[in-house]
């Protein structure tokens, strides 16, 4: 009896296993290609941003030069966010191909989350440059000058990807110091994510403190209390303001629900993992990657939306059929026309007067004259 319940038990188990792969497999199956299509949007968008600089007319300014490398980055992380899709969902869950060998997913890793981090230290960044143009306007240019961007956007790049590579090197006998890179313990503790979540919590704590203080400034401004040198200046930094603030904003409801739960989750952290069924993992990962997926396709819809810069070097890139230009550039354009037209209908006017009376006055010295 017992042997017969035990073999009915695990045959009854294995059924149930099969059946939750089969489904598991089906959900991969429409997800993942649906993900793996909006990273290739979100990447095409970015780098379409990025390429639009070569239509820049005006010189390209340090707020400018921000956005576009940001644009960078989250291009960047939409390519090694779907090369995570293949590898460690597409191939092993529907069509049941593993690697050897976990030093490709390792490495992808590592640089999605220096993707991520350099993503939010270009806000940071961003936020300090803001606050230089309202807050010390008369001192941007020469603080904020082309060498110190250029020197900040490289330090960003390169140290956030160099602190997870080197992280992911230098634990022992774990990571890429572990036989086929098999051995991530670290990776499931709670010092690897207190680590992780502070990088990102702490500039969010510093954007807020800088933001504040900015909007404190503006509402003194408006009071005529704060003396700049160009109001026409002022309300360009203001409109680069809100437009940071609508970025910071995605990042804020994309990426904290990601952000929060790698901090919990973890073996040894609030909510370890292993104790969360798969019905609830599965579909808080889908969710989750899929907001990050979301942010880097909004972005982009912000830059053209707010930036005149962009917006200028997108309609020049555009060939002259497809050109659709809005309603209020073609008014203008039709007045302006119209002016034309009444301007050279005048001079017209007045030229046929001057002749006619250059011929009426000939015609009398004629007269006079015989």
């Amino acid at each position: 009896m017992n042997g017969n319940n035990s073999l009915s038990d695990s045959s009854s188990n294995v059924s149930l296993s099969t059946e939750a792969n089969s489904s598991k497999k089906e959900l991969y199956e429409i997800v993942v290609p649906l993900m793996l299509t909006m990273c290739f949007v979100s990447m095409f968008f970015n780098l379409v941003i990025v390429v639009s600089v070569k239509w820049v007319r005006r010189s390209v300014s340090p707020t400018l030069c921000f956005n576009l490398s940001l644009a960078a980055a989250d291009a960047y992380a939409s390519l090694i966010l779907g090369l995570g899709l293949v590898i460690n969902s597409l191939l092993p869950e529907v069509y049941n191909i593993r690697l050897h060998t976990r030093c490709i997913a390792l490495t992808l890793e590592a640089f999605r989350l220096g993707g991520l981090s350099v993503s939010v230290y270009h806000l940071l960044a961003l936020t300090v440059n803001h606050y230089v143009g309202i807050v010390r306007p008369l001192h941007y240019a020469a603080t904020v000058t082309r060498r110190a961007v250029a020197a900040t956007v490289t330090g960003i790049w390169v140290g956030s990807l160099s602190f997870f590579c080197l992280y992911f090197s230098l634990v022992r006998n774990q990571g890429f110091r572990s036989p086929y890179c098999s051995v991530n313990t670290f990776y499931q503790l709670s010092t690897f994510r207190t680590i992780v979540s502070t990088l990102f919590f702490l500039p969010l704590v510093i954007m807020t403190v800088i933001y504040s203080h900015i909007l404190f400034v503006i509402r003194q401004h408006q009071q005529r209390l704060l003396q700049v040198p160009s109001s026409r200046q002022f309300h360009r930094n203001v409109k680069a303001v809100v437009t940071t603030l609508l970025i910071l904003g995605t990042y804020l409801l994309c990426w904290m629900p990601a952000v929060l739960f790698f901090a919990v989750s973890c073996l040894d952290c609030v909510a370890p993992y292993t104790q969360i069924p798969d019905t609830v993992l599965l579909p808080v990962g889908i969710v989750i990657n899929s907001l990050i997926i979301l942010k880097s396709l909004v972005n982009p819809v912000i830059y053209a939306a707010r930036m005149t810069e962009v917006q200028d070097a997108l309609r020049a890139m555009l060939p002259k059929k497809c050109d659709v230009q809005p309603p209020d550039t073609a008014v203008r354009q039709r007045a302006l026309l119209r002016r034309r037209g009444t301007f050279t209908s005048s001079t017209r006017m007045v030229s046929f007067r001057n002749s006619t009376h250059s011929q009426r006055h000939i015609s009398g010295s004629e007269e006079s004259y015989t």
